[in-house]
C-alpha cells in the first residue's frame, strides 16, 4: 500500500496544499477555496437595487439588485451564500414602497416609515396597533437578530422566530436596544419566519434593523445596509452618531468586512460637499472600522452621465483621488467601477446603465456584472 507524499506537513498553507496536489499527482480545481465572511454594505441606490427599469419594475426589484447578484456569484463559485437582512428601509418612505421592493416582507396596519435623516432614513414605527409585521427568509434559519431604536420614546416590543417568543421593554433613553434569538434558546432550524409587533399598550416602537442567518452553515453573509440617496456624511454618521444608518458594530464583530459602497451623490454638481468635509467622512468611516477589528474596503461607483449639470469628470475624478488617497493612508483596500467600465458613455455602450434621465443606474444587465465584480472582491485576499 502506497501513501501519500507529506509536504510542509503543520499549520494549514494554501501554497502547501499546492505543492501536495501536485507532488501526489492530483489536479487543481482552478481556484483557492476562501474562508466564508461576514460583509456588511454601506451604499447608496446602486447596491440597494432602487431601479425601475429592472425586468419587473421596482417591485421584487431587491432580488436583481448587484449584492443579490453577487449571491448568486458566489454560489455558483461553490460556496454557501445567506442575505436575509435589512437595515431601515433602504431609502423608501412609505411601508408599502418598501414592502413591496423587498417581497421577504409584509408589514402590518400601523406600520410606516419614519424618516430620520431627511427622507433618505428611517424606520418601521409603530404607536397605535398590535399588527405584526413578518419577514419570511429564503434559507433556513436558527437565529436572529432585531435592533430597535428609541429616541426618548418607550417601547413595549414583542418577536417571535420558530416556535420561540421573546419581549423587549425599550426605555426612553437614547440609543439602539435589541432581541437575538439563537438556538440555545430552543429555536429549531428550519424555514422560520420572524414576526414582530408593539405589544398593548405599548407606546412607540421604532425597528431599525432585522437579520437572520443558519448558526450551523459556515457561508458568506451579505448584510446590505444601503439606502437610496445615501452620500458620504451619512454613512460616516457625521450627522448624529445615534441616527438611523446605523453603525456597522451594531452587526459585525472583528474580523468580519465593511465596504464603503457611496459617492456619486457626492460628485453631484448640486450636491457637492466640501472637498475637506468629504475627506472626513471617509476617515472617520475606515479609522472607526480599523479600531473594531473590521476589515474596511472601498468600492467606486460607476462613472455618471455628463448630462443636465449632473456632474463632471474634474469633480469625478477629484473625490475619486480623494478616496484613493484615505485608503491608501489607512491601508484599506481600494477598487473602481471605472476600471472595468470605463466612463459612463463606455459603460453606456457596453449595455450596462439605464440611460435616459436615469444618470448614474445600472440597468438589470449592469447589476449582473458589478455583482460578479462584487464576488471576485469577495474572493480576493
Amino acid at each position: 500500500m502506497s501513501m501519500s507524499k507529506s509536504i510542509n506537513p503543520g499549520a494549514f498553507n494554501r501554497g502547501a496544499v499546492d505543492r501536495w496536489a501536485a507532488g501526489n499527482g492530483l489536479p487543481t480545481l482552478g481556484k483557492k477555496s476562501v474562508k466564508p465572511k461576514r460583509i456588511l454594505f454601506h451604499g447608496n441606490s446602486i447596491p440597494v437595487g432602487y431601479n425601475a427599469a429592472y425586468p419587473t419594475g421596482n417591485a421584487g426589484a431587491w432580488a436583481n439588485s448587484p449584492i443579490s447578484a453577487m449571491k448568486r456569484a458566489l454560489i455558483g463559485a461553490g460556496y454557501q451564500v445567506q442575505d436575509e437582512f435589512f437595515e431601515g428601509t433602504m431609502g423608501y418612505t412609505t411601508a408599502a414602497s418598501f414592502a413591496s421592493f423587498d417581497t421577504r416582507l409584509t408589514i402590518g396596519a400601523g406600520w410606516d416609515f419614519n424618516g430620520i435623516i431627511a427622507a433618505n432614513y428611517g424606520v418601521l414605527r409603530n404607536s397605535t396597533t398590535q399588527n405584526s409585521c413578518t419577514f419570511t427568509p429564503t434559507t433556513p434559519v436558527d437565529s436572529a437578530t432585531l435592533i430597535f431604536r428609541s429616541h426618548a420614546l418607550v417601547g413595549l416590543a414583542q418577536a417571535t422566530l420558530g416556535a420561540i417568543t421573546k419581549t423587549l421593554d425599550i426605555p426612553a433613553t437614547y440609543g439602539f436596544y435589541r432581541i437575538d434569538f439563537a438556538p440555545s434558546d430552543g429555536v429549531v432550524l428550519g424555514n422560520n419566519a420572524l414576526q414582530w409587533n408593539r405589544r398593548a399598550s405599548g407606546g412607540t416602537v421604532d425597528l431599525a434593523a432585522v437579520y437572520c442567518w443558519n448558526s450551523r452553515l459556515p457561508s458568506f453573509q451579505l448584510l446590505n445596509a444601503s439606502a437610496s440617496g445615501a452620500r458620504a456624511q451619512h454613512i460616516a454618521n457625521a450627522q448624529d452618531a445615534g441616527r438611523s444608518l446605523y453603525f456597522p458594530e451594531l452587526v459585525l464583530s472583528a474580523g468580519d468586512e465593511a465596504w464603503w459602497m457611496t459617492v456619486a451623490n457626492d460628485w453631484r454638481a448640486n450636491a457637492l460637499p466640501p472637498m475637506n468635509d468629504f475627506r472626513g467622512y471617509a476617515e472617520a468611516w475606515v479609522q472607526r472600522r480599523l479600531d473594531n477589528g473590521i476589515i474596511p474596503r472601498i468600492i467606486v461607483d460607476p462613472r455618471t452621465a455628463l448630462t443636465g449639470g449632473t456632474a463632471t469628470v474634474t469633480d469625478m475624478d477629484a473625490y475619486t483621488a480623494t478616496l484613493q488617497e484615505v485608503a491608501a493612508a489607512k491601508g484599506a483596500k481600494y477598487y473602481e467601477m471605472k476600471d472595468r467600465w470605463g466612463e459612463y458613455a463606455d459603460a453606456a455602450a457596453a449595455g450596462l446603465m439605464v440611460g435616459g434621465t436615469d444618470y448614474f443606474h445600472p440597468n438589470w444587465y449592469g447589476a449582473q456584472d458589478m455583482g460578479q465584480f462584487l464576488a471576485q472582491i469577495a474572493l480576493s485576499a
